[in-house]
């Protein structure tokens, strides 16, 4: 694979052309603010068509990246990006068959290039989210079905939007919900209460029966009282009148005298008040025992539902969490089949190193930075095999001994590897590595 780059009046490069041949290490050398990290941007823009707007010279109107690609096939393609004042960058592609396209996303299809650096990588291995996208680029390098797989798999569960995980949580968080707000168990007191309930009302039904009886009985016989004054009243009445016809009518008189006569005095109706105060009073306590009876029913029936409702609800997350377990596994298993990469393992979805002191996640506060430095490079180059070129980061990180090993990579891959270093007192050089 090679490359040619011509970068004019972009960001602090005035104009600079390099040429990059397979199989070698090129340093990148300069004081601060000469443009190493503009030009190392640039050095992938051609393939990716990630540029940034604006990023001309201080003052000039125009600036260009010219690039001559040519892949491991063989194939050489010519791409232009023009930058002017304002705009947004222009592109033109140059395909094999001279055929032109000025479309950005076509770099995509055509390279489909990932760019990776060591500090980016290493950054991600701080955070548990960044973990998971290292363990991303691992899981590109497998088959499309494995891939497809476990997407499917994680669609599932997901800790963050996974359609098991989620139901599983629901039932985990309703479960608890449940727990927190059940009715409280039935006390002895309450299940004793409700056994009576049923011969308490026949007792108060009894009771209220007699005590509707009484009080009938009593004012009847205030009627019947009320009946016999009135009548006793109005005989008299009649009398005093009969009496002063006495003479006219005596033959009526007489009769009415024996009809008076034989009326019966009716006894008055005697009734103990305290009595009656008593079963009142004691009608309105078993209301109230039946009352509480029925709540205590009542919140037995409550608990009985809640707590069956719970039964079924954990039963449900046990069989969740069993089949969440096994594809789990089942994730774990298809990774750590087609991973193929020593010292690495993705467990739980999150990208481990592995060694003799245990597994932990890629950064530096574990490993050194060319050591994460050629787990990148390896990385890459796996990610791009038709175009592996790796800016892999800073050329001071690397000892002789790594640089040794690292050019030994870059010849057994056909790869080119770029690192930057801060370095002399004039412009921006491109230097090859040599042993």
């Amino acid at each position: 694979m090679d490359i040619t780059t011509h970068i004019k009046n972009i960001g602090l490069i005035d104009d600079i052309t390099a040429e990059f041949k397979a199989g070698n290490i090129y340093i990148v050398k300069g004081q601060n603010n000469k443009g190493k990290t503009t030009f190392i941007n640039s050095l992938t823009s051609g393939l990716t068509g990630k540029v940034i707007k604006d990023k001309l010279s201080h003052g000039e109107t125009n600036g260009s990246e010219e690039f001559l690609i040519t892949g491991l096939d063989n194939k050489t393609y010519k791409v232009v990006i023009n930058h002017k004042q304002g705009k947004n960058p222009s592109f033109t592609i140059i395909y094999p068959n001279l055929s032109k396209s000025s479309r950005k996303g076509d770099l995509a299809s055509i390279f489909q290039y990932t760019p990776l650096n060591t500090e980016t990588f290493a950054g991600l291995g701080l955070t548990e989210p960044g973990r998971r996208k290292q363990a991303e680029y691992f899981i590109k390098l497998m088959p499309t079905e494995i891939q497809e797989r476990l997407l499917t798999l994680d669609a599932e569960i997901n800790t963050a939007h996974g359609t098991l995980y989620i139901d599983r949580r629901d039932k985990a968080n309703e479960i608890k919900y449940l727990k927190q707000n059940s009715p409280t168990p039935p006390t002895k007191e309450q299940t004793d209460i409700v056994g009576n309930i049923n011969q308490w009302i026949i007792d108060v039904e009894n009771m209220e029966a007699e005590y509707d009886k009484t009080i009938e009985a009593k004012n009847k016989a205030e009627l019947e009282i009320q009946q016999y004054a009135n009548k006793s009243n109005n005989l008299n009445f009649r009398k005093e009148e009969i009496e002063d016809q006495i003479a006219k009518l005596q033959g009526e008189l007489m009769g009415v005298e024996d009809t008076l006569s034989s009326l019966v005095e009716p006894e008055p109706f005697t009734i103990d008040e305290q009595g009656l105060l008593g079963k009142k009073e004691e009608i309105r306590l078993s209301h109230e025992a039946i009352f509480t009876a029925q709540e205590a029913r009542s919140s037995i029936e409550r608990y009985n539902v809640s707590n069956s409702k719970l039964i079924k609800l954990e039963k449900a997350y046990a069989v969740c969490d069993e089949l969440l377990d096994s594809k789990r596994k089942l994730k774990a298993k298809m990774i750590s089949e087609n991973l193929n990469m020593n010292h690495i393992s993705i467990e739980d979805g999150q990208l481990l190193f592995k060694d003799e002191s245990g597994e932990y996640p890629i950064n530096e506060d574990r490993l050194s930075y060319s050591r994460i430095a050629m787990i990148v490079a390896d990385l890459t180059i796996k990610l791009n095999p038709n175009y592996p070129i790796v800016c892999l980061g800073k050329a001071a990180e690397f000892d002789e001994t790594s640089m040794e090993k690292l050019l030994k990579y870059a010849k057994a891959t056909k790869s080119i590897i770029v690192l930057d270093k801060v370095e002399g007192n004039g412009e921006l050089k491109i230097n090859v590595y040599e042993e």
